[in-house]
């Protein structure tokens, strides 16, 4: 009898038969297969070519498996006939007739074929055929793989969270539905829906209702537990299943076996000491069959008998460790595989992987389709009701135990067949000290172990049970695999979890590639063949992210933008074969890689006309291609419009239009005449692509259409079934595009029918500097433009005065015409005033030219005012007790107070746009706030574009927020909130959202619903957020600056319900508070955004010895056209400005640089000059301002200044229109207004400067 072996690398190489590298046959094997051909004295050169390439056959490793059919060895491969496959990339008519060449060549030579056969048909009957797998025959050539171009690197996998369970194993139902088969170590199994991968819907398990619970009679431990399920193949008629498990014979009855020690495997028991509490083969591992028959067919049975219907297996372990325990079926032979551990005792002391008699460090194959008998049993020394399959390679070997597929592993944990490819049978094996690998199971292979780790020999500490020497085993080495360096071990291991070939369409760049992890490092490989079926494997560690539409929210590694997985047992795939993480954490699947960004794809797009980066792949465009052609769309123009529609799925930034409210929509959302755009065409034509659909298809038949009311869940009439007009589903085009047309989710754009384009415009000149005036002496902490459009500003001051006042038009020479002795309103008798305590912000209504309404924010001290009283910010809500604080700068806690009050400039002019001044009196109480400490608490309010009211509020203070306020959800310390201030809170809104006040929270807060965060809040984790601001051309665009503890100050792109990471964070690094008095909030439990732009405090010269920024606004004035569009920011300490840039637009890719300044020599007031530069002395940059122009400004210390031409300071731009008017020369003590001669002088000068630009325009 032949014995299939492993291939393997001789030491010498072969000589007769053509075969290199790893083959079947060593150098005297060659030597014989020669002697045997010579043997036959084949006169005919053909014929003798013929049977050497036969013979040779058994020493290739693709082609050996030829030689054995139907449990018994031939003397001859298969060869291949005509109704066989071929195994080469050679032609098939010609490899498929290689049985009857070999027939018409060797049947008139001595002995010849018709001495023994009738016919060729009989010969091809008896030589002819497939192998095993049904996947190759000879063809008289060696085996060759087909090599393939180098597929395509991925760029990471992108991961969605489906569920929070934990299990151990998962797998399909065989009955090829959407349903899994869930089990955790606890010992129960669950029966559950998986949901689509585009639906974005969670995994969900009935927890109260498990389809099997067998946690009584398992034993349950840290390598204990339920450790496999496998469903027979034809369960879905015969309802069988199994389970294996570990039970502890102290506790069960039922748990008893014979124990892996024992004479046969020269081990004795009784000299096996204790381990982890435990005698030896006190626990057992056991596999048991049960039934899922019943009243109905097993298919549709959702839960199982919890009787065990046979005990298959039971074993008594010698130890509490490696054990393995995995089972499931082959899928071409329809056997159980069982996946068994060495039995832990450190380096195999006793040897069992190589022990022969020992079925521990063994991959086991049975049959459980027949019952063995009781002669069987004994003859083999069975260990429970299985029968032995003929075929297993050590069936008829006296020396190894029949059930013995493969040798030599430690502890395989986690195997699996590819799906395309059955024998390929791989499977992770823990290693040691040294080594993680993956190996391909062969039919009697020796995996080394414990001769080897990986490829390199062990020492064992240890070996009472004796060794087996190197010599005497032929390993077959890893193919995939890890050394324990690599990996960032932190619990001071590392442990593989082997896992799958991906074969899902999901990921088409991950397609082919045998996955991998580490148990404990949260590191995931792919192994890539190379060339197709060679086994020679590569293997790279991937980036993964979760996705940013993830069902379920991931949580984060800290310091990375990976998610936390935490411990990773098991890989499983569903009958799509899409591929999950079973974690400690949570049910993870891989999604499609454009839910992680968009992708190049490695064949361009044929149908859609989207290249470059984009969110389908070849395989999404054909099958958008045959939806489009099931349509039938006869009109052209209609078929153009639905093919746009179609196709938005594959533009990156509009594929977000199909999800809303957590849902999928068959078509984006189509601009209508209300929502914004999202491409450069005219307004108007853009949100008109609702309506042009409409008008184009309401009356063309489209059959399959998209545009399915039950799918959108808005207006339309009933549906019928047989309409495929738009007009038989819909009543009008109001009722249409009620229903499909829209915003995006965050209110920014809408698909118009065109691809979406970043205005990536040629790039920007990059500016020289910022050429500044100055235009007043007075120090301000704010600036709004007055909401009638006009060139006047409200101005304010920290100590509690606002100003109303006129700015000089630019390029006049004037200056800013304030009267400081006629404030618009003065409360400084309410404000409490001191170095981070004042009027912080004010704010004027939308609609303050008819209503009056304006707020100021501000702090006022309790001691001295009997109006200043709120609730305190450290209370038991916060889980902070007031009493526990010390004083603050000689203050007690929560002795200052933020307030919000609202007051009017009703009454006080016939026309409130005409009004001078203020009503003195508070006209309403919004907010107040106690403040546990002196500082960090921002203040700044600003009316958003969707027109609540935005209020910044830092972390109340303390180095480090030693409360930890930021992330306190039930702190408003560290957080942005979002108020509606026309709408009155009635006193049961008041009491059950624990409000702070007078308004009301806007319905699409993100926190609204969710108890566990206070519904104020948009968005948490700040430091102290300093200066707002809105892009007025990109109202989506919120800018906050955030101020740095230690080591930086940022700039963040502020987003609903966002977290930004303060006090976890600093920036993107860790921050490790000095002390912790209120806890601490892990990095693994957030999602955290990190800046866009900022600045390390090493970064600067701090003279002060700090920074702090000051964040501003994007400069959207035609003053500097060379500063268009960029971000500007600053130090609080006077000395640096930044401009950011974003490229390409709508990106979020910001790059920032710092930008020199100059004063204007012409500058209406002359600016004081640092005495070592030439740069203006600021003071301290409290704040920038915005007019209604979108003129920048800077309120310093020193004053008031404006951004102005670069050319005012010898600053070059070349989209500047440069022109030379003479402005009146600096003043150093400037009036209040202007003469009338001056003005007027000035008035004839700019209609000079207006003429000549004119005649240029029109040259």
């Amino acid at each position: 009898m032949i014995v299939i072996g492993a291939p393997f690398t001789p030491k010498r190489p072969l000589v007769f038969c053509p075969y290199n590298g790893r083959v079947c046959c060593d150098s005297a094997e060659d030597l014989r297969l020669k002697k045997r051909v010579q043997a036959m004295n084949i006169s005919d050169p053909s014929c003798a070519s013929l049977v050497k390439s036969i013979l040779c056959a058994k020493c290739d490793p693709f082609s050996q498996e030829l030689y054995a059919i139907d449990s018994h060895t031939q003397k001859v491969p298969l060869l291949c006939n005509s109704t066989v496959s071929v195994n080469s990339a050679e032609a098939k008519d010609a490899a498929t007739g290689f049985c009857e060449k070999s027939w018409s060549t060797h049947k008139p030579i001595s002995s010849k074929l018709t001495d023994y056969w009738q016919s060729k048909d009989n010969f091809c009957d008896a030589f002819g055929g497939s192998s095993l797998s049904g996947a190759v025959c000879f063809n008289g050539e060696p085996v060759s793989q087909r090599i393939t171009e180098t597929p395509q690197i991925p760029q990471g996998l992108c991961l969605e969270k489906i569920g929070n369970g934990s299990y151990l194993d998962m797998v399909a139902h065989p009955d090829g539905s959407n349903r899994v088969f869930l089990a955790n170590q606890q010992g129960k199994i669950w029966l559950a829906n998986m949901p689509d991968e585009r639906s974005r819907a969670t995994l969900v398990v009935d927890e109260a209702n498990p389809f099997l619970d067998i946690t009584d009679i398992v034993r349950l431990d840290t390598e204990l537990g339920l450790m496999g399920i496998a469903f027979h193949p034809n369960y879905a008629n015969n309802g069988r299943f199994f389970v294996s498990f570990n039970c502890d014979k102290t506790q069960w009855s039922e748990c008893s076996g014979r124990c892996s020690c024992n004479t046969d495997v020269n081990c004795d028991p009784s000299k096996l000491a204790f381990q982890n509490g435990a005698l030896p083969c006190q626990y057992h591992s056991v596999i048991a069959e049960f039934t899922a028959n019943g009243t109905v067919k097993p298919s549709l049975q959702t839960r199982a008998n919890p009787l065990e219907v046979r005990r298959v297996f039971t074993m008594g372990l010698p130890f509490t460790g490696n054990h393995g325990g995995q089972i499931l079926f082959g899928p071409a032979d329809g056997y159980l595989y069982y996946m068994m551990g060495d039995g832990a005792e450190g380096g195999d002391a006793y040897n069992f992987a190589q022990n022969k008699k020992s079925l521990l460090g063994k991959i086991m194959r049975i049959d459980i389709d027949n019952m063995p008998s009781e002669t069987e049993i004994n003859d083999h020394g069975l260990w429970g009701n299985y029968f032995i399959p003929k075929d297993n390679p050590f069936s008829s070997d006296k020396e190894l135990l029949p059930e013995i597929w493969a040798l030599g592993l430690r502890n395989p944990w986690r195997c699996s067949f590819d799906a395309e490819r059955p024998s390929y049978f791989l499977c992770g094996d823990s290693g040691q000290n040294e080594y993680e690998e993956v190996d391909l199971i062969e039919k009697g292979g020796n995996y080394g172990w414990r001769v080897y780790e990986g490829t390199t020999l062990f020492n064992p500490p240890k070996s009472p049970g004796g060794n087996t020497s190197a010599s005497s085993i032929k390993p077959i080495f890893p193919v995939m695999g890890y050394n324990h360096s690599v990996v960032s071990s932190d619990i001071g291991s590392a442990s593989i979890t082997g896992g799958f070939f991906y074969r899902s369409k999901t990921d088409p760049c991950m397609y082919g590639r045998y996955l991998y992890m580490d148990l404990y490092a949260g590191a995931i490989w792919a192994g890539i063949e190379t060339p197709e079926n060679s086994m020679n494997f590569t293997s790279s560690q991937l980036s993964f992210r979760c996705a940013g539409n993830s069902p379920l929210e991931c949580t984060m590694v800290e310091n990375n933008s990976s998610p936390s997985l935490g411990y990773i047992f098991s890989v499983a795939q569903d009958n799509n074969k899409d591929v999950f993480i079973l974690t400690i954490k949570g049910v993870y699947r891989v999604a499609r890689p454009s839910r992680w960004a968009p992708f190049t794809p490695k064949t361009p797009l044929t149908f859609c006309p989207y290249n470059g980066n984009t969110c389908c792949d070849s395989i999404e465009d054909l099958q958008l291609q045959k939806q489009f052609q099931a349509m039938n769309i006869s009109n052209t123009s209609c078929a153009a419009l639905m093919k746009s529609i179609l196709c938005a799925r594959c533009d990156q930034f509009s594929a977000e239009l199909f999800d809303i409210n957590s849902g999928i929509r068959t078509v984006p959302i189509l601009c209508n005449s209300s929502s914004s755009a999202n491409s450069s065409q005219p307004n108007n034509a853009a949100n008109a692509f609702c309506g042009k659909t409409w008008d184009t298809c309401q009356n063309v038949s489209i059959l399959n259409s998209p545009f399915i009311p039950p799918l959108q869940g808005r207006a339309g009439v009933p549906v019928n079934s047989s309409a495929s007009k738009l007009t038989d589903r819909w009543q009008s085009e109001t009722a249409f595009c009620e229903a499909f047309g829209g915003s995006s989710g965050n209110g920014s754009v809408c698909f118009n029918g065109e691809p979406t384009r970043l205005n990536n415009t040629d790039i920007q000149e990059t500016p020289k500097g910022l050429c500044i005036e100055k235009i007043d002496n007075g120090s301000y902490l704010n600036m709004v433009g007055h909401p009638d459009g006009s060139n006047r500003v409200f101005l304010s001051n920290q100590k509690g005065q606002i100003w109303l006042a006129t700015l000089p038009e630019v390029g006049s020479g004037g200056t800013l015409n304030l009267d400081p002795s006629n404030p618009f309103l003065d409360i400084t008798d309410e404000v409490h005033f001191d170095s981070e305590f004042g009027l912080m912000g004010i704010a004027f209504h939308p609609d303050f030219t008819r209503n009056g309404r304006f707020f100021v924010s501000y702090n006022c001290d309790k001691v001295s005012s009997t109006t200043c009283s709120g609730r305190c910010s450290c209370n038991s809500d916060a889980d902070c007790d007031p009493s526990k604080l010390g004083p603050d700068n000689g203050a007690q806690p929560c002795q200052y107070h933020s307030v919000i009050a609202e007051f009017t400039a009703n009454g006080t002019a016939s026309q409130i746009s005409l009004a001078t001044s203020a009503n003195p009196s508070e006209f309403r109480r919004i907010f107040t706030m106690g403040l546990p400490f002196t500082g960090h608490h921002a203040g700044q309010i600003l009316f958003g574009p969707d027109g609540y009211m935005y209020f910044m509020m830092g972390d109340g203070g303390g180095t480090g927020d030693p409360y930890n306020f930021a992330q306190n959800k039930k702190s408003l310390l560290g957080k942005i909130m979002r108020f509606d201030i026309d709408n009155f809170p009635g006193e049961n809104e008041i009491t059950d959202l624990g409000l702070w006040g007078n308004y009301s929270i806007p319905r699409d807060n993100p926190f609204l619903e969710d108890k566990e965060l206070q519904p104020e809040i948009w968005a948490l984790g700040f430091r102290n957020p300093w200066r707002c601001s809105f892009d007025s051309e990109r109202p989506s665009y919120f800018m906050c600056a955030d101020v740095g503890q230690e080591q930086y100050e940022e700039v963040d792109i502020i987003s609903k319900g966002g977290n930004y990471g303060w006090r976890i964070f600093e920036g993107d690094a860790a921050y490790h508070p000095p002390q912790s008095p209120g806890g601490n909030t892990s990095a693994t439990s957030i999602n955290p955004i990190f800046p866009v732009a900022g600045y390390n405090h090493s970064d600067i010269n701090k003279n002060e010895g700090s920074a702090s920024i000051t964040g501003g606004y994007f400069y959207r004035s035609r003053t500097d056209p060379c500063m268009y569009g960029r971000y500007l920011f600053a130090d609080l300490y006077g000395s640096y400005i930044w401009a950011a840039h974003e490229n390409p637009e709508n990106s979020g890719n910001f790059s920032s640089s710092q930008i020199p300044f100059r004063c204007a020599q012409n500058s209406p007031i002359q600016c004081d000059i640092s005495k070592s530069d030439t740069i203006p002395t600021l003071g301290f940059i409290f704040s920038f301002g915005e007019d209604n122009k979108k003129d920048v400004f800077l309120l310093t210390s020193s004053g008031v200044y404006r951004v102005v031409s670069p050319s005012r300071c010898n600053y070059t731009c070349s989209n500047e229109v440069v022109t030379v008017p003479e402005i009146p020369g600096p003043s150093s003590s400037p009036t209040s207004s202007t003469s009338s001669g001056n003005h007027s002088r000035t008035l004839q000068k700019m209609l000079q400067v207006f003429l000549f630009s004119c005649i240029l325009l029109v040259l």
